[in-house]
């Protein structure tokens, strides 16, 4: 499963089923019950996919703070499952803040 971070909001694929960031910044469980439910019909679709699932995080420019917001509902709802990440440009996230060298 793919969770894409933007600005304004999460995008979760397969599925392409939206969240806004005010859904997920109130963190009643919504997220982790989206991505439950698209692995669930994933599966009665495929099920010679893996059983043990795993969430890939692509954090598009402007994303990086709802990405952590996201991925801490993820880790704490206890699935589980492997978690990556991937910045959808080389500048998304950065070690200092603003500072340049």
């Amino acid at each position: 499963l793919v969770v894409a971070c933007g600005p304004k909001g999460v995008t979760i694929h397969p599925g392409g089923y939206k969240l806004s960031a005010a859904v997920i910044k109130k963190d009643d469980g919504r997220l982790v019950e989206m991505i439950e439910t698209v692995r669930s019909a994933r599966r009665r679709r495929e099920p010679a996919t893996s059983q043990s699932p795993s969430i890939r995080f692509l954090v598009e420019p402007g994303g990086y703070g709802l990405y952590w917001t996201a991925r801490g509902q993820v880790e704490l709802a206890g699935l589980g499952w492997p978690i990556t990440w991937q910045a959808s440009e080389p500048r998304t996230f950065t070690i200092f803040g603003s500072e340049r060298w």
